[in-house]
């Protein structure tokens, strides 16, 4: 007894080749110009058919996951990135190919090239020479987000990072296309310059020590990515020793740069503390026996 049977997506076309064709979703055909995704197939029967098919629809399901991105997620991809997932691409549509590999390959190639989508052609004709795109400030960024933030910090060392991305945008455009190669002192005056004009959430102008902490969290950045990318000793950090002072701006003292909490917050702090903490030991804190007031000490901001 002889079993057929019958693959999905796959047309029967005269002298026994076979097609492969698939309808896009709506999203994807419109944004593609075509209603189905068309290909001619080197195998024609058996197990090399199967495994033909089968990296077919890894490009079927590759192609709709990348158009289904958002626009915004795809502008912030480095071209690091983009090569990086260009190769994870080629590899996952090339490693099921048999029977004709050449032939398959420069079918891959040419699909790309078609869809103006040169990364992907480099990728999959000359991965053993196509050179790695230039490490950017957005790879410093994105790096830095990697290896100095932990979540079990919460949200604010990542909120402040995405302030300083954005204040950083507004001074020097796209981050993800500046080179780190290409970074000069314009930049890091640049950059000051937009932070000497921004604003606080209240419309306050940021004072002289909120820049300058800014600016030493982006020269960090940007040290990080000249040493990882090994550029350190090739190009210097622009961002280090800006002048954030404001022409006549009064020097700001140790003791003015944190204020003490205001009495009311203190005396608040000590009740709660004494009658509705959880911790037993906490109430110590303020126990009255205390030689000095340890609420202004301990709890209060430190001048």
């Amino acid at each position: 007894m002889v079993v057929v049977v019958s693959l999905k997506h796959i047309d029967e076309l005269s002298g026994g080749r076979k097609r492969f064709r698939r309808r896009w979703p709506k999203d994807v055909g419109k944004a593609l110009g075509e209603a189905f995704m068309q290909r001619p197939m080197v195998a024609r029967e058996g197990a090399a058919l199967v495994a033909e098919r089968e990296t077919l629809l890894r490009e079927f399901d590759a192609t709709v996951a990348k158009h289904r991105r958002s626009q915004e997620e795809r502008d912030r991809l480095t071209p690091r990135q983009l090569w990086g997932e260009m190769q994870e691409e080629a590899e996952r549509l090339t490693s099921g190919v048999v029977g004709d590999v050449e032939g398959a390959l420069d079918a891959l190639a040419e699909e790309a090239q078609r869809n103006e989508d040169p990364l992907l052609y480099r990728a999959i004709k000359t991965p053993e020479i196509a050179k790695k795109p230039a490490p950017t400030l957005a790879d410093a960024f994105d790096l830095y987000a990697r290896l100095k933030i932990d979540d079990s910090q919460g949200r604010n060392p990542r909120n402040r990072l995405d302030r300083l991305r954005r204040r950083t945008e507004t001074a020097l455009g796209r981050l993800n296309e500046l080179p780190l190669d290409d970074l000069r002192r314009e930049h890091g005056r640049a950059v000051l310059d937009v932070m000497k004009e921004a604003s606080t959430s209240t419309g306050k102008p940021l004072s002289s020590e909120t820049i300058k902490r800014e600016l030493n969290m982006l020269a960090a950045i940007t040290e990080l990515g000249l040493i990882e990318f090994d550029l350190a000793g090739v190009r210097a950090n622009p961002f280090r020793r800006l002048e954030t002072k404001r022409p006549g701006e009064a020097p700001v003292s140790a003791t003015d740069a944190r204020l003490p909490l205001p009495p009311e917050v203190i005396a608040e702090v000590r009740h709660r503390l004494a009658t509705k903490t959880k911790t037993p030991d906490l109430s110590l804190i303020c126990e009255p026996a205390c030689k000095f007031d340890p609420c202004i000490g301990v709890i209060g901001v430190q001048k």
